[in-house]
């Protein structure tokens, strides 16, 4: 999957793409610059989560960390590095 992004995330990074009819877990393989200040960013989807109530109940223990909006206006995007030693 590939997404535009407005801030540069460095690869490895794990992100949480949620969307009105899907929740994607993915990591950040690659990015590039682009012109005007954008970025693309080369995902590998781990996780598609869908459903409706089930989706539902699931989101909230889906939350990595939360870093600056990336993607305007929809759909959101969330990151979170691995904190381990």
């Amino acid at each position: 999957m590939r997404l535009a992004v407005d801030s540069a995330v460095p690869p490895g990074t794990l992100v949480k793409i949620d969307t009105p009819d899907a929740l994607y877990l993915a990591e950040v393989c690659y990015v590039n610059a682009q012109e005007g200040g954008w970025w693309t960013l080369g995902l590998k989807v781990d996780q598609v989560l869908t459903g409706g109530a089930s989706l539902a109940r699931v989101r909230h223990f889906v939350d990595p960390l939360e870093i600056t909006e990336l993607v305007h206006p929809e759909p959101t995007l969330s990151a979170a590095t691995d904190t381990a030693p």
